[in-house]
Order: structure tokens, then sequence, then C-alpha cells
């Protein structure tokens, strides 16, 4: 092989990676409230994989059937020193959440509506018993209920030991494409960026907070590719 056609995969290789962190550092730091502002992610990921925003064929054509093992090897490295709490930790930060004063929890319509100003929501990624789903104050994949102008912490805490997990709001709506990140805009400070899978030091976790200042119907999904697609997500409604 010669030296020009051996640089080719490797400056792909360089541009993938690039794309994975330059568009993780510029969906985190978006802070418009308006959606359709916020495309910073499924731009820069469809120039990195070469796809484009409705299917996503250019990551998953390159990458094959690795691409996958992948970029869950390239999170799990990057993002290793995001921080971890235990099991019982994990287990205890839910249940605050789930004793909320204001969450009123319906078990029949699998919806949580939260009253007030102050909304502290904990989504568990990939818990046992729910692989690619999250977990919500005991609902998987609940509907979300939040008031126009509340402030709302977003905590994420994956507690899949095989996977990476993260969580943004979209104006995007279902079928997802397997690279869901290209699909709508990202809701102004709702996004974490997908953090590693579990290990035994651990549940990573990290939280995020924003102002639910535009109305609307909007779904929050993990935009790790191809877990919307599967059916990891839920939608949310501010009004």
């Amino acid at each position: 092989m010669s030296k020009k056609m051996f640089a080719v995969p490797l400056l792909i290789a360089g541009i993938t990676v690039g794309g994975i962190a330059g568009v993780m550092a510029s969906s985190v730091f978006a802070a418009s409230p308006n959606t359709n502002q916020n495309s910073n992610w499924g731009n820069m990921m469809g120039g990195a994989f070469g796809g484009n925003g409705s299917t996503g064929n250019g990551f998953a054509g390159m990458m094959g059937g690795s691409g996958s093992s992948f970029m869950s090897s390239v999170i799990n490295r990057v993002f290793s020193n995001v921080p971890k709490m235990s099991a019982a930790a994990a287990t205890q930060a839910a249940q605050t959440a789930l004793n909320q004063a204001n969450a009123s929890i319906d078990k029949t319509n699998n919806s949580i509506t939260y009253s007030g100003q102050d909304v502290n929501i904990v989504a568990l990624a990939g818990p046992t018993g729910a692989d690619q789903k999250f977990v919500i104050d005991g609902l998987v994949n609940p509907t979300l209920h939040i008031q126009k102008g509340a402030k709302v912490s977003l905590q994420l805490i994956n507690e899949d030991k095989g996977m990476p997990h993260g969580i943004e709001i979209t104006s995007a709506k279902p079928p997802f494409a397997y690279m869901s990140m290209m699909q709508g805009g990202i809701y102004g400070g709702s996004f974490i960026h997908p953090i590693p899978a579990a290990t035994k030091a651990g549940d990573p976790t990290l939280t995020t907070t924003f102002t639910a200042s535009q109305a609307g119907t909007f779904t929050y999904l993990c935009q790790y590719p191809g877990h919307a697609q599967q059916g990891m997500y839920g939608n949310i409604v501010i009004s």
C-alpha cells in the first residue's frame, strides 16, 4: 500500500474523532432556547461521518458493524473522568427525586407532572430491566409535564454496564434515524453528551440545568447512534 493510500483511512479516522469531540463541545455550550439554532451536533456529525441528516448511512457505511463498539470505546476513554457514584447513591438520588412534593406520578398514563418553578429530574439510563430505556421516578420513558419558566435540573445517571448513554431535549419527532442527533434542534441547556458505561467503580453521572422558557411538545432522547431508533426516548411537554 502506498503512503497516500495509507493516509486516507487515517485522515478519515482523524476527522471522525475530531467531529465527535467538536460537536460535543459546541452542543454542550449552546445556550439559545430557540431549538432551531442549536443543530451543531447534527451538522458536525453529518460532516464527520459523511452521512445525511435523515439516514446517517455515512456513519454506518464507513464504520460497518464495528461502528458502535468503536464509538463506545472512544467515549469511555475521552470521558473517563466523568464523576461516578455508587449504586446505592444512584438509588438514593432517584428516590429523592421520586419523593418530590411537586411531582405527580400517573402510572396509568405513564406520565409525570411537575408543579412549581423548581424541577429536579433524575434520569436513569439503561438500568436493570429497562435496557435501552430511561427510567424516571420509576416509570419507563414517561411523558414529562413542566410549567413554562421553570428552572430544571436534569441529572443523567448511566447504570448500563455495557453501553454509554447521553440525553438531550430536541424538537425532533419519531420515527428516529440511526443518527437521531441530526434530526431537529436541541433545547438550550438541555444537552448532556454520552457518558461512559457503568463499571464496578460506579455509575457515571452528569447534571445540566436550563430554564423551560419555550413552550411546546419536545422529545428527550439518547443521542448515541441507534438508541433513540431503538426506543430510548420520551415526550416532554412545556406549557
